[in-house]
């Protein structure tokens, strides 16, 4: 789903530059994992028996599924980064859904698999550089595969609230509400709560 017009996000939205970063060290990380399994293919198979036609299936067996698993597999974390890879995490910006939910396996799939991997090998890699380049001129820095996967990238300014978490208690105060009331501040606190002005004894008016 493609939004033709910007709708309100909870966090601002990433950079180009910043998810170029995370991308790079993201595929600085795949590529190693898929290096560290070929030399331990190649160690138990050994050198005199690997030859460049096997090693080629090897890596395109261990390639494959690092490729396909290692982005919806982080996407889908629990807790503080879900919706971050080991490049967002580092680049501290994350993946949201646009309806406001955690981002899940299944999502994840869709956006990296549907919207990203099989376009790319469908047209011989010539959907990437349109993909990596559409944030350019989208007015909300999407990809093509965030409108797919229908997702945002934004700074990760902390864990996205759980959506089963209970709504804020509508009589807890903000820190304007503090300073315009004349009570202690919140950073004022004695195991967790604030306390009451004391009220000024009589002998203090003599």
């Amino acid at each position: 789903m493609a939004f033709s017009t910007p709708i309100a996000l909870p966090r601002p939205l990433a950079g180009w530059w910043t998810r170029g970063g995370a991308l790079a060290i993201d595929l600085v990380i795949t590529a190693g994992i898929e290096l560290a399994l070929l030399l331990i293919a190649w160690a138990i198979t050994g050198s005199s028996r690997l030859t460049v036609a096997h090693a080629e299936t090897l890596l395109f067996e261990i390639g494959l599924p690092v490729v396909i698993l290692y982005a919806p597999l982080l996407l889908a974390r629990p807790g503080d980064h879900n919706g971050q890879t080991i490049g967002k995490q580092a680049m501290r910006i994350r993946v949201i859904r646009g309806n406001g939910l955690p981002m899940t396996f299944a999502t994840a799939v869709v956006r990296e698999t549907l919207g990203r991997q099989l376009p790319s090998l469908l047209t011989y890699g010539l959907y990437l550089p349109f993909d990596y380049l559409w944030p350019l001129r989208d007015p909300q820095r999407q990809a093509l595969h965030d409108k797919v996967g229908r997702t945002f990238v934004v700074a990760a300014g902390g864990p996205e609230p759980a959506p089963d978490r209970p709504a804020p208690d509508a009589t807890a105060w903000g820190s304007a509400d503090f300073e315009e009331s004349g009570l202690p501040s919140q950073d004022e606190t004695v195991r967790g709560a604030w306390l009451p002005p004391i009220a000024p004894s009589p002998r203090d008016g003599e």
